[in-house]
């Protein structure tokens, strides 16, 4: 599928007026910030979206043009790809985003030397209140109950698919052990009757004819106000599990290959002025590292406590990092092999 993208990137027509192209998930940026950029700089904003960092990432491995000038990367994938001079180093280029002054140290060096923070939260589990009580534990949707077969959606990357399994036996995120990271196989084997999707939900929701049988899914926080907003019901919830979770960082950064790097990194500060960082964060419904934007919020009433979690959710969670290419590439075939169960189940039973 990436070559298809590839290709259809490098057949994208030339227009008279500059253009941004930004590599990103779907409903990822306020259509109001688009809308003002576009007012103030007469630049026109494109986006091509990805569903999974596993596919971001595949294409970004195979990215050797400029057909993308932006993309949303985690701090793993940005550490990964500035190494591989595929991103633009940002720190020699200071005088030009004066706005990141407005994002404290923690967040900067969660992204590093190629990116800019852009939203940051937590993985857990979104649900829908109509048709379930509220989940606990990532235990509710591992082995959940005989009314929600069919019912679930998992996610189709080799951090998060494992991570249910792994936290319920005490293993470690980061974990590396073949005995537990083969229990976490098996786990997820007898739950493959159980899962409707393992595409993104919000993807999922947007594009399936079967949207409206999606009752639990692993995803992020803020994913419910996208969900809500797809939904003839307004029923979508988000919960972080009592087991604890991994916290994610989203970074933006500049492909090293964009023939427009100015232009990208006036965009880049534009989205990290306080005010416009506040109408992004609120529309899409995520937190922001932006703590100037914070106050602006708090100010006008558009701060969601429950997307900043307390300082003791904090503390039973941790970042997403970067596995060496042995962990990788076993955590790929244990995701490959759930894969393709689902397919063979589906096949066999429908």
């Amino acid at each position: 599928m990436r070559y298809l993208f590839l290709l259809a990137l490098a057949s994208f027509p030339c227009f008279s007026a500059p253009t941004l192209t930004i590599y990103n998930w779907e409903y990822y940026l306020s259509n109001q910030v688009i809308e003002q950029w576009q007012q103030q700089t007469g630049v026109k904003v494109e986006q091509v979206f990805f569903d999974s960092d596993s596919n971001r990432d595949n294409t970004l491995a195979e990215l050797t043009h400029s057909s993308i000038d932006l993309v949303i990367v985690d701090g793993s994938a940005s550490l990964q790809f500035g190494n591989n001079g595929q991103l633009t180093n940002l720190t020699t280029k200071s005088e030009a985003l004066p706005n990141r002054a407005h994002i404290p140290e923690r967040w900067l060096q969660q992204c590093g030397d190629y990116s800019i923070p852009y939203f940051w939260g937590t993985m857990g589990l979104v649900y829908r209140s109509d048709k379930m009580a509220p989940p606990r534990s990532w235990r509710d949707i591992l082995t959940p109950d005989e009314a929600l077969q069919e019912h679930i959606g998992m996610l189709n990357d080799y951090w998060d698919l494992l991570l249910p399994p792994i936290l319920l036996n005490h293993g470690s995120l980061r974990e590396l052990n073949h005995e537990i990271l083969e229990a976490a196989y098996l786990s997820l084997r007898k739950q493959v009757p159980y899962v409707l999707t393992y595409q993104y939900p919000i993807s999922f929701i947007a594009h399936s004819d079967q949207a409206d049988q999606l009752y639990l899914s692993m995803g992020y926080s803020g994913d419910e106000v996208t969900l809500n907003e797809l939904s003839a019901h307004n029923s979508w919830k988000f919960v972080v599990p009592e087991e604890g979770t991994l916290l994610w960082m989203d970074c933006i950064a500049i492909n090293a290959h964009s023939t427009q790097q100015q232009l990208a990194m006036q965009f880049i500060n534009f989205i990290n002025d306080p005010t416009i960082a506040a109408v992004n964060a609120s529309e899409v419904g995520n937190a922001s590292p932006n703590h100037s934007a914070i106050k602006l919020m708090k100010k006008t009433g558009r701060y969601e406590q429950a997307l900043y979690p307390s300082e003791t959710a904090m503390k039973r969670s941790d970042f997403y990092t970067a596995f060496n290419f042995e962990a990788t590439i076993l955590r790929s075939r244990i995701v490959n092999a759930i894969l393709k169960e689902h397919q063979q189940y589906h096949k066999s039973n429908h």
